[in-house]
């Protein structure tokens, strides 16, 4: 019995010391996960510096392109914008039509690109910014200039296509006095608009 008490407290004393080193242990886990954890905040937060100095280095780049490009004139920046505009980058044309308004001096430039940021937007379902654009471009330039007529049209077909008839009507009667001889006149698109 001596014995078997014996074994009994030497079994309990071993097991109380493995558990007491398994607890050493799992606190020692422990420290190190909350150090892996602290690591990782470390990079996190270097991550989040890097990717905002990157940002910045790629904004400081594109401001300077665009200065090189500003330096070549208008044209050149219009010619880019027309070039993103027709990859279908709307976004990316509009900065750049908006960037020849900004530094142009070529009125027929400056007014292709105010048609070209109603299309833009069109083709953004933009539809309030597309009417603006083209309601500046009639009320800026006279039917002399290319888009004078298209942009009426556009307007007004945007008008219709968003069940405002009234205007859409108000629109076309406009072309009608401000450009008789606008092809657009005789459209069986206006005539039916107009008859509404």
């Amino acid at each position: 019995v001596v014995a078997i008490g014996t074994i009994t407290i030497y079994g309990k004393v071993r097991m109380d010391k493995l558990n007491e080193e398994l607890s050493k242990k799992e606190e020692a886990i422990l420290k190190k996960e909350e150090e892996l954890n602290e690591k990782n905040d470390q990079l996190d937060k270097k991550e989040e510096e890097l990717d905002k100095t990157t940002s910045e280095l790629e904004d400081a780049k594109q401001k300077e392109e665009d200065n090189k490009l500003i330096e070549q004139g208008e044209e050149a920046i219009f010619m880019k914008a027309l070039s993103y505009k027709n990859e279908g980058n709307y976004k990316k044309a509009i900065k750049y039509f908006k960037l020849v308004l900004e530094n142009g001096t070529q009125s027929n430039i400056k007014a292709s690109s105010i048609y070209q940021l109603g299309l833009c937007n069109e083709k953004l379902n933009d539809k309030d910014k597309a009417i603006s654009y083209y309601n500046k471009y009639v009320n800026t330039y006279s039917k002399d200039y290319a888009y004078f007529d298209d942009s009426y049209y556009r307007m007004g077909i945007l008008y219709y296509e968003d069940n405002q008839l009234s205007k859409a009507k108000d629109t076309f009667y406009s072309l009608r006095y401000e450009d008789p001889d606008s092809s657009y006149n005789n459209t069986e698109k206006v005539k039916d608009i107009l008859r509404k």
